[in-house]
């Protein structure tokens, strides 16, 4: 052949051919080969593509979303969430919300709720970003939260809707940082008295040593003592709770009797009166009662119901510490064991086989970071359960614990007497004045003054247990008797 050609690869597979002629007839088979390159091109890039292909285009368009997706998230966004009540139709607490998002991260977006800690920014439960679209859950199931979202054209708002127990509602997220907050200026842990969770944590690791003491702790519980509860047997329909049912169930029953009645408000004190009807007619006056309140009045009830109880308080290593927790005990016969009840929670926990939990056990659990698993009926004045900040709040509070000796209609008594309000409350609003003056015994009931009662206090002597490596502080200045005996401290009845 004579002649020179140039042959070059246009977009989309089409060739174009340069053809430098030397002859006439070399430029007519020039001009044919030229037609039968472009045509084969044409045909080639019209042909389909195989379904192998079409996959791999697919997943390359909706990388390239995700990653435009993802750069157009980052920042930080703001939203005030309606979180439904579990037990409440079409009800629901505003509870604000922040996402930071930041693409650099292994997971980019971490999530904090003022319910929790405003604070505290934690990863979600799963996440999915596509095409203009930022989808997320919170909480375990039941409580779970979904949010799906789209984001706005301008970049600087994500509307969407949010879905729990079912029920679904439509909420805005507004930018208010175009930028993420550095990692390292992020707190990712629960914070308690300055420490954090993994802080406390080490504290339960380095004291676990208890020593055994020759002389037991003579705890006492009054049973079946119908006579000082009447009005709350009766208002509470506590005669029916024991009806065919195992010593668990009657726990179940009654902690949901005072879940579904009673509203924890921990800015309300505890009351001079510690029996359980005083405690019911001082929740109502002030609309809620804290964790002490509730405790005694479950106690009262497992008491009266025939099954051992006692509210324990659940405290630090602090000295003073800033605030504890107070939860019931309840021996099980069938379970031959204690099991930890905290009614402000209406919480029971088990272990990943499924037993329930005492405060011993759940110590334990805590220091080797063991799962836990809630009742799903749990949750504060029926707002979802957070397994990771109950974690984190007990991990703080099971260092050291304390109890009364003696159990009986006011004997759930607590050290920390100077946070009790003096104040008289009239059981007789609650109940009657006909069904309180007619109870009877000699122990404390709401008809009793708080003189008598601090006489019973006085008599009933607070034990407290501690780690032997733990040095406690004003030790014999104390009102409590300190014991490192957990032997004895965790006695069966």
């Amino acid at each position: 052949m004579h002649w020179k050609e140039k042959i070059t690869m246009l977009p989309h597979g089409r060739w174009e051919v340069f053809i430098l002629l030397k002859r006439p007839f070399s430029s007519l088979c020039a001009l044919i080969l030229a037609v039968l390159l472009c045509t084969i091109g044409v045909l080639a890039a019209d042909a389909p593509l195989s379904p192998q292909q079409l996959a791999q285009q697919q997943a390359a368009d909706e990388a390239q979303a995700q990653q435009a997706t993802l750069s157009a998230l980052s920042g930080r966004w703001e939203a005030v969430l309606p979180i439904f009540y579990s037990d409440k139709a079409n009800t629901f607490f505003s509870d604000p919300c922040i996402l930071d998002f930041d693409r650099t991260r292994g997971n980019p977006l971490l999530i904090s709720f003022d319910s929790l800690d405003p604070n505290v920014f934690l990863p979600p439960s799963d996440w999915e970003v596509g095409n203009g679209t930022l989808s997320f859950s919170y909480y375990d199931d039941p409580w779970t939260i979904r949010l799906e979202l789209v984001l706005a054209q301008d970049g600087n708002s994500m509307t969407g809707t949010l879905t729990q127990y079912n029920r679904q509602t439509t909420l805005t997220f507004t930018r208010t940082a175009s930028a993420p907050a550095p990692l390292d200026q992020i707190q990712t842990e629960f914070t308690f008295e300055g420490l954090t969770e993994t802080q406390w944590r080490e504290q339960l690791q380095q004291n676990r040593t208890y020593t055994p003491s020759a002389n037991p702790i003579p705890f006492t519980y009054s049973l079946y003592r119908w006579d000082k509860v009447l009005p709350m047997i009766n208002i509470y329909g506590l005669d029916t709770v024991m009806d065919g049912r195992s010593d668990l169930e009657i726990m179940e029953s009654l902690l949901a009797i005072v879940g579904q009645n009673f509203t924890h408000n921990g800015s309300v004190l505890f009351p001079a009166q510690t029996d359980a009807l005083s405690v019911i007619a001082w929740h109502n006056q002030n609309e809620g009662v804290e964790c002490r309140g509730l405790s005694v009045i479950l106690a009262e009830m497992l008491r009266t119901c025939g099954i051992e109880a006692k509210a324990i308080m659940c405290i630090p290593s602090s000295e003073p510490c800033e605030e504890c927790h107070v939860v019931v005990h309840a021996w099980s016969d069938s379970l031959n064991q204690w099991v930890m009840l905290d009614p402000t929670y209406r919480l029971i926990l088990r272990n990943q086989n499924g037993q329930p939990m005492s405060l011993p056990m759940l110590r334990e659990a805590l220091a080797n970071q063991e799962p836990l698993y809630p009742n799903s009926s749990a949750g504060r004045n029926g707002q979802p359960f957070s397994m990771d900040y109950y974690r984190a709040y007990m991990t703080k509070n099971t260092f050291r614990f304390a109890c009364a000796t003696d159990f009986y209609a006011g004997g759930d008594r607590f050290a920390d007497t100077d946070q009790q309000v003096e104040e008289s409350v009239s059981a007789a609003d609650v109940f009657g004045s006909g069904n309180v003056s007619n109870l009877i015994g000699d122990t404390a009931s709401g008809t009793d003054s708080t003189d008598q009662l601090k006489q019973l206090q006085a008599q009933n002597p607070q034990h407290m247990l501690v780690p032997t490596e733990y040095e406690v502080p004003y030790r014999w200045s104390r009102s409590e008797i300190i014991t490192t005996s957990a032997e004895d401290f965790w006695a069966a009845p």
